[in-house]
């Protein structure tokens, strides 16, 4: 009787899965590839074959009937089927009840996660109030004759200082609160309107995420800024310059300290990539949650309608985040290259939180669900296909000795 006791023992028989999935399919777990091979009449060791990649006759992937594909070794009874998919569903249940125990507790520890990326966001507010790098302020130098020079200011930052469209309040608000918002409708609203996965812990993780994604950026972003010290468009503005003195070039006439400290802020923008940190990140779940590129876009003109509205909508935060960084150029506030900066700061700050928390976008069976809840959820596909190819090799074993008796 041949049978299967861990997953190691089929890597040594050099055993292989047949592909989850062909062509522009979508890809099933293990588990249901497994339950759907049983459904069809086929035994357990359909699953396993030498050159699994060489094979084109899967019963999920084609209308075949069974017993015209060479691949199959023998059937199972309409009482073995059956009673394979009781197992599946038995097996599900107590692989989740398992999942709740303290394993699940262990593991949903992410308290020091959130504690180190709220001390990098402290660290990052304590290094705005350290010494700026404070380079000369420039100057344009105007010969009259061969003796004699005039000083004029810099034109590229001699720009009227215009009001924020954005201040760091409203920042805030929209960033955050966009983010909590559609995070809320998607995972406690959405699922009471329509079919919707329901994910266990997913605010932590998504929370966590936002938090990491802020302070990571937040703590480059201030660093650069100190240590850059460059000149704001509207600094000779925004410092209280004094227009009434003639320069000579090396004093400074700048009449308000604090406003000069923050006219050498510009590169890169904080407002910038505060916005990319938060509301790309949220472009990034919205992308995983619905999956949408990993689906079959060819299934019906309809439906592909409906999916670029869809992938539409999950990029109006991007959209969000590019306008409020241009708005820092409108108000005279940033150059553009701070603006580029602070934007590929603030997303790549959003990509890599978002990569250490969720897994890919682009695998159907990872595609919005956090690392932690993916992981488990092998654990379990891998625990229930051990235990279901045994119980049915067994059976096919006992129905060919039935058949067969000696």
């Amino acid at each position: 009787m041949n049978k299967i006791t861990t997953s190691s023992q089929l890597s040594e028989d050099k055993d292989q899965l047949l592909p989850i999935a062909s062509g522009s399919q979508r890809q099933l777990s293990p588990v249901s590839h497994f339950q759907r091979i049983l459904s069809r009449g086929y035994s357990a060791d359909y699953m396993f074959t030498k050159d699994a990649e060489n094979r084109n006759d899967a019963p999920y992937t084609t209308d075949t009937l069974r017993h015209d594909s060479p691949s199959f070794s023998r059937l199972v009874s309409s009482s073995q089927q059956a009673e394979a998919n009781a197992e599946c569903v038995e097996a599900l249940k107590i692989a989740t009840l398992r999942l709740h125990g303290w394993r699940l507790c262990l593991h949903n520890s992410r308290v020091l996660e959130f504690i180190g990326s709220l001390v990098s966001l402290a660290l990052a507010g304590i290094i705005t109030m350290t010494t700026i790098h404070d380079r000369p302020i420039p100057r344009v130098e105007i010969p009259i004759t061969a003796t004699r020079t005039i000083y004029a200011r810099d034109p590229s930052i001699d720009l009227k200082k215009l009001g924020e469209t954005f201040t760091i309040t409203g920042l805030i608000v929209t960033g955050v609160g966009v983010s909590l918002g559609t995070h809320v409708l998607v995972a406690y609203i959405l699922p009471y309107f329509k079919a919707a996965r329901v994910i266990r812990y997913e605010s932590r993780d998504f929370l966590l995420a936002l938090v990491q994604s802020i302070s990571l950026s937040a703590l480059f972003t201030q660093v650069l800024k100190n240590v850059t010290g460059r000149f704001r468009p509207c600094f000779y503005d925004m410092c209280g310059w004094d227009f009434d003195m003639i320069w000579d070039g090396k004093e400074n006439l700048c009449t308000l300290q604090k406003w000069e400290d923050e006219g050498r802020k510009s590169f890169p923008s904080g407002h910038s990539s505060f916005a990319w940190s938060t509301l790309f990140l949220l472009t990034l779940y919205l992308l995983g949650r619905s999956r949408l590129v990993t689906a079959d876009r060819q299934d019906h003109i309809y439906l592909g309608f409906v999916k670029i509205v869809m992938l539409t909508f999950c990029f109006i935060p991007t959209c969000l985040a590019a306008w409020i960084s241009l708005t820092r150029s409108i108000d005279n506030w940033h150059h553009y290259s701070d603006i580029l900066a602070g934007s590929l700061l603030g997303a790549g700050s959003a990509a890599v939180t978002y990569a250490y928390n969720y897994g890919s976008i682009f695998n159907w069976d990872s595609a919005g669900l956090p690392l932690q809840e993916y992981h488990f959820q092998r654990l379990k596909q891998e625990d229930e296909i051990v235990q279901l190819v045994n119980k049915f090799r067994i059976a096919s074993d006992q129905t060919t000795d039935a058949d067969h008796p000696i």
